[in-house]
């Protein structure tokens, strides 16, 4: 037994079958991937999502919009609470990289949150996710700036954050994302 294998029930619970959490180079990462989630949860007032919430039961009905990807991706149906014991990617509003991209295996992709009521400030942790490539946090009562180390999202194509209290101006670094496509900050 690895000091993995150890702490991975307790604090990671990924279904072993699905591969057993994000890869990088074939190192399983999901410790980094789950805090980076509960810091999300926490920071835009998770308990009081309209859905997905870890404390609203069955209340999860949450699927990604598909953005025509070619990719396999695990989850963008998933119907699970936040913070559950289960793999992150089944979280409602959750979309992760499939077994195609085996470098990406169970790496969040996408975060879609369109009129769930997420609140607070967006955090500059989401940046860990360098596999993500659509976050949608639109029609929400989101405040503050746009962290400016979402420019270190190479893989980011689309920021769509459209109907918030967002402040201040777009990070510089956002010009230069070669894959960024389209943005919505109205």
């Amino acid at each position: 037994m690895t000091k993995d294998d150890a702490i991975e029930p307790m604090l990671c619970p990924n279904d072993k079958t699905a591969g057993g959490g994000c890869t990088r180079g074939g190192n399983v990462n999901p410790l980094v991937q789950r805090d980076v989630l509960a810091a999300f949860y926490f920071a835009t007032e998770g308990d009081s999502w309209d859905q997905c919430s870890a404390n609203d039961g069955d209340n999860c009905d949450r699927v990604v919009t598909p953005f025509g990807v070619s990719n396999q991706r695990v989850g963008d149906k998933g119907t699970e609470n936040w913070l559950g014991p289960t793999n992150e990617c089944e979280w409602g509003g959750m979309a992760c990289w499939g077994g195609d991209t085996p470098d990406l295996n169970l790496c969040i992709d996408q975060l879609d949150f369109d009129g769930d009521g997420l609140s607070g400030e967006l955090i500059p942790e989401l940046s860990s996710l360098d596999s993500l490539r659509f976050l949608i946090l639109e029609q929400g009562n989101i405040s503050g700036p746009i962290p400016s180390q979402y420019g270190d999202l190479d893989r980011l194509m689309v920021l769509d954050i459209d109907f918030n209290q967002i402040l201040g101006h777009i990070p510089e670094d956002f010009f230069r994302l070669d894959q960024f496509e389209a943005a919505g900050f109205e």
